[in-house]
């Protein structure tokens, strides 16, 4: 298994506590950033959409999908883009800022990866 794949399932792994955590138990997750509980449900499918997420990122590093993972160094380096557009918009806590980090963070180990493989070919 490549290390680029590696990376992908490993990332999975971080999506699935995260995803399955907001789901199940809402206004833990919000209260460990200091945030409100939520009286609506959209918490909980953001948990859901977390762990499909979690679900494809699995599959793609298990099955090889190689551009697969490639796209999603491009997405996930996004992320930082936009949490930092919403805090300064004044939409989300700037707490918040870890998920961007550490999505960034996760997106360049890949990146590396696969340009370090792409070397020895």
């Amino acid at each position: 298994m490549k290390q680029s794949e590696k990376s992908m399932m490993i990332f999975s792994v971080y999506l699935l506590i995260i995803g399955a955590t907001i789901m199940i138990a809402p206004d833990f997750s919000l209260g460990v950033f200091g945030l409100e509980p939520s009286q609506d449900n959209y918490v909980r499918v953001m948990g859901v959409f977390l762990l499909y997420l979690a679900f494809f990122y699995f599959m793609s590093g298990w099955r090889r999908i190689g551009e697969f993972i490639l796209l999603t160094v491009y997405a996930r380096c996004a992320v930082i883009i936009y949490i930092t557009i919403f805090i300064f918009l004044g939409w989300l806590s700037w707490k918040l800022i870890v998920f961007g980090l550490i999505d960034f963070a996760s997106a360049m180990w890949t990146y590396f990866c696969l340009r370090s493989e792409k070397s020895k070919t």
